[in-house]
């Protein structure tokens, strides 16, 4: 699976919950916040997938997260 699968896994997977960066790294144990924000950024417009600034489900951080609504 690549990582931008595990990365679209794991945001769907805590949907409608927002995570940020960190915690996609942390989660994922991905080599750096760059590369979490690289994939989410990817994600963001598509497939109901959004970035903005909010607070993380995970760290509670009111940081840049991305979410994926549901319909």
């Amino acid at each position: 699976m690549s990582a931008l699968d595990r990365v679209r896994a794991l945001i769907t997977r805590l949907a409608p919950a927002p995570i940020c960066d960190d915690c996609v790294t942390e989660k994922l144990d991905l080599s750096s916040r760059e590369y979490a924000n690289q994939k989410t950024r990817e994600l963001a417009g598509s497939d109901r997938f959004e970035r903005r600034r909010d607070i993380c489900s995970i760290c509670y951080g009111e940081k840049l997260v991305t979410r994926r609504n549901h319909l």
